[in-house]
């Protein structure tokens, strides 16, 4: 973070909107009892806290365009940003209000009301309305006062429904981790016959306290790296050639310095003195987006040392801090991640590949989803390319991103050689829902895996749309024909999900066959058309299941009764 009293930069205003955009993403990707949901609530409102409570209130507005933020001096693009901004739109926002006395459950009530379909608000008054009923104070819409204190906690919202999301995908399966978690090396001893090397020669005689120091300066290096203590002498000149760049004002003088100082830092962190180059990087960030007028050459220049800084183990370490318990530590070091951009998506992926403790995998998964497409070319490489482990955890990722730029590789895994990936890359297309992803599990009907045309049929039940239940139609009358009752009766499930007027006419004509299957198979699938018709709100349906209460088939007739009475009761 930046020193207290010097502002909020573009920046730091881009980080606040991805965190908020990825737990939006997260709930709408996870099922509503899914554990991940809360984790995610909770680190995006703490990064929203830690900013807040450091730089004071935010006036957000939403442009066409750009976010503006109140004393932010340069507009944010949408660019990676546009669902959230859609999302915001459509929803009649144009100006939110945070203030530091922002609280968990508002924060939580703000996020789950942005996740609700329109119709959901509507039914509420619209979201403004939603909001000063549901949320506690610190957040305002469109400069309105502050709602009212919520008279009862966030899991408790009066009325809320999880299931009225936007998008509600099936739960995904817990990411592949390895059987223990991954920790670092232990450094070696030391020899005492070795010659100093240039470590040891800038380091002096007496060893660092790495631990000590940690623990002593974390939180205060992340507010101001430039005046957090130092370790020792060579850490001090570390921190003195920072303070030279950042003072530097002259791009040839900028650049031999900007050079002197990585070599400083890759010599320190061979040291294990993972600290100093971190705090070179957290300068380098700040230059690298312009702060304190820099030109752009200068800015060029930083990011290049940046990228140049944040390789191998100094990655490594980078990631590991995003990963901190330290919301001030993690987020900004979550930051840097998202500046460096794409080329942090394949060591993202490593560790998510090594990693089994799920907070941890949350913030791995988090950040990659919040490079957006800028992480799109390793991931196809990885699904293309990768051993089967990596391809799995890329797929999955790839349904999480929802990026329809990803749907044509989503589309080959499906129709390549490997029966399982094919499975991950159909629950990836469930996710991104776009009409390409549709017509692809749609040709997967036609397979010859039957569980693989099972698993398409549930993702079609949970994308929904005309165009889905128009294919599970057309596929039912196939299996009926076929005999083939076990995938009958999942697609009149699936049906039964989507709630279609346009499928009560083929259920009703199931309730009156007499003939095609023998007769234990027609009472299956009389007993599931007459489940599917329970739940769908027509005259139609209703009508159809009365009838079936005259059946000759008691078991059919007993069912029908049952399902008219609970209708009744409803």
């Amino acid at each position: 973070m930046l020193d207290r009293g010097r502002g909020r930069t573009a920046g730091d205003l881009t980080s606040l909107l991805v965190e908020l955009m990825r737990a939006l993403r997260g709930l709408r990707f996870y099922g509503s009892e899914h554990p991940a949901r809360r984790a995610l609530l909770d680190r995006s409102f703490l990064a929203w806290q830690v900013d807040l409570e450091r730089a004071g209130t935010l006036e957000l507005r939403i442009e066409n365009a750009v976010f503006r933020g109140s004393g932010v001096s340069e507009p944010v693009p949408h660019g990676q940003l546009t669902d959230l901004a859609q999302t915001l739109i459509a929803r009649g926002v144009d100006c939110l209000t945070f203030s530091p006395q922002l609280e968990r459950a508002a924060f939580h009530a703000f996020v789950e009301l942005l996740a609700l379909n329109l119709d959901a608000l509507r039914n509420r008054g619209g979201f403004a309305a939603a909001l000063a009923d549901r949320c506690e104070a610190g957040i305002r819409v469109d400069g309105g006062p502050p709602p009212e204190r919520a008279e009862v906690a966030f899991q408790e919202l009066e009325g809320f429904d999880p299931d009225e999301r936007e998008t509600e995908p099936a739960p995904s399966e817990p990411l592949a981790a390895p059987a223990a978690p991954l920790r670092p090396p232990a450094p070696p001893p030391p020899d005492p016959s070795r010659a100093p090397s240039l470590g040891s020669a800038l380091l002096g005689s007496s060893a660092p306290q790495v631990e000590a120091f940690e623990s002593r300066s974390k939180e205060r290096l992340e507010e101001s790296p430039l005046d957090a203590a130092a370790n020792d002498d060579a850490d001090e000149a570390l921190r003195l050639a920072l303070r030279d760049l950042d003072q530097c004002r002259e791009d040839a003088g900028y650049e031999q310095t900007a050079v002197e100082v990585v070599a400083q830092a890759v010599a320190l962190s061979r040291l294990e003195l993972g600290g100093a180059s971190y705090r070179a990087m957290l300068v380098l960030s700040d230059h690298a987006v312009g702060l304190d007028g820099r030109s752009s050459t200068q800015v060029r220049l930083a990011q290049g040392a940046l990228e140049e800084l944040a390789q191998g183990p100094r990655l490594q370490g980078l990631i590991d801090r995003a990963c901190d318990p330290d919301s001030s530590v993690s987020v900004r070091a979550a930051q840097l991640l998202l500046q460096l951009g794409g080329r942090v998506v394949s060591a993202l992926l490593d560790r998510l590949g090594e990693e089994n403790d799920p907070q941890r995998v949350a913030q791995l998964t988090g950040t990659v989803l919040a490079l957006g497409e800028r992480g799109t070319p390793v991931l196809v490489a990885s699904i293309r390319q990768g051993a089967p482990e990596r391809a799995r955890l890329a797929v999955r990722l790839a349904g999480e991103l929802q990026s329809a730029n990803l749907v044509p590789t989503l589309v080959d895994v499906l129709r390549g050689d490997s029966p399982e990936l094919a499975r991950e890359a159909a629950r990836a297309l469930t996710h991104v829902g776009n009409p390409t992803a549709v017509e692809a599990l749609i040709d997967v009907l036609s397979c010859s895996d039957e569980a693989l045309r099972e698993l398409a049929a549930h993702c079609l039940g949970t994308v929904g749309g005309p165009r889905a239940a128009e294919a599970l139609l057309e596929f039912l009358d196939e299996n009926i024909s076929a005999g083939r009752t076990a995938l009958a009766r999942t697609v009149i499930r699936e049906l039964a999900a989507l709630e279609s007027d346009a499928a009560i006419p083929k259920l009703a004509s199931i309730l009156e066959r007499k003939s095609l299957f023998h007769r234990k198979d027609r009472r299956e699938l009389k007993l599931a058309a007459i489940g599917a018709l329970a739940v769908m709100p027509s005259g139609e349906a209703w009508r159809a299941i009365e009838r079936a209460t005259r059946s000759r088939d008691e078991e059919v007739a007993t069912l029908a009764r049952q399902a008219l009475s609970q209708i009744r009761r409803r």
